[in-house]
């Protein structure tokens, strides 16, 4: 659970396009914190503020982080907005 921030951490072993969004329990895009950027390999920490793509303050409740590295999903997670 966090309330209001959140970190996301991620390590890549090359450089490589990443994308990173967050999405309500439906299904639905909240957030876009990372679109098809290119990172340089090592260790990354995002923070994300509980807003959307509008910089609106979302309800509490379940979200969904996934990272998109070269096209390819390498990890969805499950987060508690608590407020």
């Amino acid at each position: 659970p966090f309330n209001p921030h959140t970190q996301i951490q991620f390590a890549l072993g090359k450089n490589e396009l990443v994308s990173l969004k967050i999405y309500d329990i439906q299904g639905r895009l909240v957030h876009s914190l990372i679109h098809n950027n290119y990172y340089e390999a090592g260790y990354h920490q995002i923070t994300w503020n509980g807003k959307n793509n509008s910089q609106q303050i979302i309800p509490s409740g379940v979200y969904i982080y996934q990272l998109v590295v070269d096209g390819a999903v390498v990890d969805t997670r499950k987060m508690l907005l608590v407020k």
